[in-house]
């Protein structure tokens, strides 16, 4: 049962890296082309 409870937050920690790797990059492209537009004073 030690196995599967390692898989579990495993793969919870892994999303979240993703996820958080994700928001980085999703940030870093849109909030550039977001100030040019003049959306963000």
């Amino acid at each position: 049962l030690a196995w599967l409870i390692s898989i579990v937050l495993f793969n919870a920690l892994f999303e979240m890296i993703v996820g958080f790797i994700l928001v980085s990059i999703i940030g870093s492209v849109l909030l550039p082309i977001a100030e040019r537009a003049n959306i963000i004073g």
